[in-house]
């Protein structure tokens, strides 16, 4: 499957392997994976929706884990479009 991909993406091979066994990329990949665990990721695909992420003060995320139906993913972001409005109303 590696070799397919490299080929449709026209990636070199060689580079691709010894990337993967690259020290540097195992470490990112081990940190990835025990940040997932902090925040309690525990599969994919997962979200994080927020609102106001220039204004830390004033943000607003939800945590969606795992796979969800398109009506609860659509919850979450009406959930935050509502609270980055009411923060807007608030502070003028």
């Amino acid at each position: 499957v590696i070799n397919k991909l490299t080929k449709k993406f026209e990636l070199n091979l060689d580079k691709f392997k010894a990337d993967m066994n690259s020290a540097q990329i195992k470490k990112e990949l081990q940190d990835n994976q025990n940040l997932a665990v902090q925040i309690g990721l525990a599969g994919t695909p997962a979200f994080i929706i927020a609102s106001n992420v220039n204004e830390p003060s004033k943000m607003y995320s939800i945590f969606v884990p795992g796979g969800v139906s398109q009506n609860i993913l659509q919850n979450a972001i009406n959930d935050a479009a509502k609270h980055a409005h009411s923060s807007a109303q608030s502070s003028n």
